[in-house]
């Protein structure tokens, strides 16, 4: 049988003494104690170890956007394209500047991911996506596409 954390003397130990949850606590209560010297000291290790620390943080971003293109479906809501390289992030009722500006344009994949994946985005490619934003819909809506085909024809002819 194994034996019992030290301190709660509930859970069984992960270390010579202690059980993960009062490790955890402990950590939790020693950065909180020592924040300056915690975030001084990772400041230097990633000045240290500045390719390593763009590598990591290039990682935790891939697995960000590969989460979120998971969880909204893996390709573009309009035309299909699922080439990964050309799928974006979109806001279904638009307002996607506003959003931008709260909480940092770099950050979309962490806020969702915060946020548990909400309603109201879905996936586009970047056509798809840009087409949207400059002419309010994509051409690939064909009751679009005849409307706006048939206003350039007569703005064209005048």
């Amino acid at each position: 049988m194994d034996k019992l954390c030290s301190k709660c003397e509930k859970n069984p130990r992960h270390d010579r003494y202690w059980c993960r949850k009062c490790l955890k606590e402990k950590g939790h209560r020693l950065y909180q104690a020592n924040k300056e010297k915690y975030k001084k000291k990772a400041i230097q290790w990633r000045l240290d170890n500045y390719e390593r620390s763009k590598e990591i943080r290039r990682n935790q971003n891939r697995k960000l956007r590969q989460s979120a293109l998971d969880n909204y479906g893996r390709k573009c809501a309009c035309c299909g394209e699922a080439e990964e390289k050309f799928l974006s992030i979109d806001h279904v009722n638009g307002g996607g500047r506003k959003h931008r500006k709260e909480i940092g344009s770099s950050h979309i994949y962490n806020w969702l991911k915060q946020n548990k994946y909400p309603k109201g985005f879905q996936i586009l490619c970047h056509n798809c996506n840009m087409a949207k934003g400059f002419y309010g819909s994509c051409p690939h809506n064909e009751l679009w596409f005849g409307k706006e085909a048939q206003r350039c024809r007569v703005s064209a002819r005048s």
